[in-house]
C-alpha cells in the first residue's frame, strides 16, 4: 500500500466544512479534505479508489491525488477548482437561474446515463440502510417507520448507474463553460429516483430554514422555486 504521509495544517487556510469533515486550502492548486475522527484509512482508500473511477469514467469532478493523515486524522488531496457554485451564480444574477438550472439537469442526465457494472462504487441500498440505521439510533423514529423505510428501499429497482446522493446547487462548480461535481463522499450506484428525492427534499426542507438554505446551497428560497420550474 505504500507509507501514508503524515501532513502538517501550520499556516494552511481553513475555507470549509461540513458533516463529513473540513476543507483546507493547501495552495494554488490542491486542497485538502480532512474528515472527521473515526472515519478510517481504509474508508479513505475506498474513497479514493471511487474518486477515480467516477473520474475515468468522464464525469467531471475534480481529481484525487493522495491519502494522508492529520494527527489522528485521515484525508484526501484533491485539485483545488478556484470557482464558484452553482447557487451562489444564480444569486448574484437571476438571468442565470434558467441556463444553469438546465446545465444542471444535463449534468445530472449524464450521471445516470453512466453505467458501472463491476464498480467497487457502494450500492445505493446498502448506503440507505446505513442511513436508516442512524436515523433510528439518533433520531429515535419508531420501528413501523423504520420498517417502512426498510421496505421503500428493498423496492428500488436496481440499477448500475452513477448517483451523487447530494446532487444541489452548492455541490456543482462553474468551470467555465462546464459544471463540475464536487462533495462526491457518498456516489453510489443505484436507481436515478434516490437523486431526484434527495434534490427535491433539499429545496422543500430547507425552504424552512432561509439561513441554512443559503449556506448549503448559495440559494434563497424563491430563486430555488424559480429554478425548479424549468
Amino acid at each position: 500500500m505504500g507509507e501514508i504521509r503524515e501532513l502538517s495544517l501550520e499556516g494552511k487556510q481553513l475555507i470549509g466544512g461540513g458533516g463529513m469533515g473540513d476543507v483546507y486550502r493547501l495552495d494554488d492548486e490542491r486542497i485538502l479534505k480532512l474528515y472527521r475522527e473515526g472515519v478510517t484509512m481504509e474508508e479513505i482508500r475506498a474513497k479514493k479508489k471511487s474518486a477515480r473511477e467516477i473520474f475515468v469514467k468522464g464525469v467531471p469532478t475534480a481529481i484525487s491525488f493522495e491519502a494522508v493523515t492529520v494527527g489522528s486524522r485521515c484525508g484526501l488531496i484533491f485539485e483545488l477548482l478556484d470557482c464558484v457554485t452553482v447557487g451562489e451564480k444564480m444569486s448574484a444574477d437571476k438571468r442565470f437561474t434558467k441556463s444553469y438550472a438546465v446545465k444542471m439537469a444535463e449534468l445530472l442526465r449524464t450521471l445516470h446515463e453512466t453505467h458501472c457494472p463491476g464498480s467497487s462504487i457502494p450500492d445505493i441500498k446498502w448506503r440507505l440502510h446505513s442511513w436508516i440505521d442512524i436515523m433510528r439510533d439518533e433520531y429515535g423514529l419508531s420501528y413501523a417507520d423504520i420498517e417502512l423505510l426498510r421496505r421503500v428501499t428493498d423496492s428500488l429497482p436496481d440499477r448500475d448507474t452513477l448517483l451523487h446522493c447530494d446532487f444541489h446547487e452548492g455541490n456543482v462548480m462553474v468551470n467555465g463553460d462546464e459544471l463540475m461535481l464536487i462533495d462526491i463522499d457518498d456516489m453510489c450506484i443505484g436507481h436515478p429516483v434516490v437523486d431526484f428525492a434527495f434534490h427535491w427534499a433539499d429545496h422543500i426542507a430547507l425552504a424552512k430554514r432561509p439561513d441554512l438554505m443559503e449556506r448549503s446551497l448559495g440559494l434563497n428560497p424563491d430563486t430555488a422555486k424559480w429554478a425548479r420550474t424549468f
